[in-house]
């Protein structure tokens, strides 16, 4: 399953505040590949392999997203501009996790 997000102040014609690419492979219930790259957060694109490894072998609980939000925040250093802040940036990596598993 792949979901792609896009954080801005307008749908269309704007320059993203954060963007998320999440790829996960699931076999029986249980997360067999994981796949991280946020936009916005770095000065490119940036893979999680940290919160990736987490992942993998884990079954698809809430729980497990909450954690793995964490471990995202950490893997990543946002500054802050006229977009937003290091601090809104950091919440958006923490809850775009949780976006993709109510989704």
């Amino acid at each position: 399953m792949l979901k792609l997000y896009k954080v801005s102040k307008r749908k269309d014609l704007d320059i993203s505040t954060f963007t998320a690419g999440i790829l996960l492979r699931l076999k029986k219930g249980k997360i067999q590949n994981a796949r991280l790259a946020f936009g916005g957060v770095g000065p490119v694109v940036l893979r999680l392999p940290k919160t990736e490894e987490f992942l993998q072998g884990k079954p698809m609980l809430l729980g497990i997203f909450h954690e793995a939000g964490k471990l995202a925040r950490d893997e990543i250093s946002p500054i802050s501009d006229v977009r937003a802040s290091s601090d809104y940036r950091l919440q958006l990596a923490e809850n775009i996790l949780l976006k993709f598993f109510h989704e």
